[in-house]
Parts: structure tokens; sequence; C-alpha cells
């Protein structure tokens, strides 16, 4: 999973699968560190086309790119997240620093199993999401327009359907994982440090 990124500078250009092992990070770093003026661009993002061609406004660093990567292998592995995730980078966000944040928090972002407003509108009246309808009694539920009601809710809420699921990412409570400083542990490294202890 993760993606492909290009990289140009004057020496040389190349494209790489990302992520890639700490080892091959550092032999990476090391050539970039020679070639000077590096620019990254994310392409081939099969799970997360969102990210297709962002270079983001503050020039992301390969450590950071491969950090986001690892990420978005992660969170690839529930498709609830994945599409969380592609709400909340619908608007590509300026900076590397905010693409890896937004990974993390993702379960916040509420997600509907469904393709269309009218779907969605049955979940509104069977979960009674609506206040306007609280004075109405549930046998009439059924003469209700589900795909007003539907419709309604996603303009309300800003929701919008991705791969056959619906999203409110305005419900996203945003979570600082990386201050741009030091990147966080990733749930891979964690779980292998983890199984280290416990052996």
């Amino acid at each position: 999973m993760g993606f492909e990124i290009s990289m140009d500078s004057r020496e040389w250009s190349d494209y790489i699968d990302l992520p890639v092992s700490e080892a091959e990070q550092n032999r990476i770093l090391k050539l970039i560190e020679s070639a000077g003026n590096m620019m990254f661009k994310i392409g081939n993002c099969k799970e997360i086309p969102e990210l297709n061609g962002a270079k983001f406004a503050e020039n992301a660093n390969f450590a950071e790119l491969n950090f986001l990567a690892k990420r978005v292998e992660e969170i690839g592995r529930d498709q609830t997240q994945i599409c969380a995730y592609r709400a909340l980078v619908s608007e590509l966000p300026e900076n590397i620093c905010e693409a890896i944040n937004r990974t993390y928090g993702l379960e916040t972002v509420p997600v509907y199993p469904c393709k269309n407003v009218e779907e969605y509108g049955e979940i509104v009246l069977d979960n009674d999401f609506l206040e306007e309808l609280e004075e109405i009694p549930y046998e009439l539920y059924d003469l209700l327009d589900r795909e007003k009601v539907g419709a309604l809710m996603q303009e309300r809420e800003g929701g919008m359907f991705i791969n056959g699921y619906y999203v409110i990412p305005s419900e996203y409570d945003p979570v600082l994982a990386y201050d741009g400083i030091v990147l966080p542990d990733s749930e891979e490294e964690e779980t292998i440090a983890m199984e280290v202890e416990m052996l």
C-alpha cells in the first residue's frame, strides 16, 4: 500500500515506493543530502487519491513522507478510517505535519455504510438524528421522503459520500501527534517493541 513519490533535484531524479525500512530510509537520506534542494511529489496513492500530486506548501522532508506512507498503510487496514481520512484531506492540508496529524483520531469521524442520500435518510430516521422529527409518531416515518431527509442532513453536516460510505468530517476531533520536530512512533514499531518486551 503506501504511495509512490517522485524525487527531483538538479543532480538526479527518481521514483520510489514508500514506506521503506529504516535502513533504506537512512541510505536515501544520505543521497538526498549530497544532492541538495530536493523536491518531492506524491503520486500513485491508490487508497487515498486525494494525496496524488501533493507537494505541500511547506516542503516535506523524506522522513516525514516515509512516515506518512506508514500511517496510510496502517489506516488502510480499516475501510472506515480510509474514508474518514479521505474526507479530511479532500482539501489538501497546507503542510506535512497536518497531513500526518489527520491520520490520528479518525475514530472521532462518523462513517456510515451507505451509497446515497436516500440510504442515509433511512439511517437518520432509524436513529432519530433529526430533531424536528421527534414529535412525529414513529408509525408515520414510512410516509417521509428518505431522500429529502438524507439531503437535508447532508447539507447541515457537510457530509460526503466516499466508496459506499457517508462521512461527516466536521465531527473530527483533531490530534496533535506530530509537532514538526519529533515523528511519533508508528503502530507497527510499537507492536514490535511490545513483542520484544514480552519475550
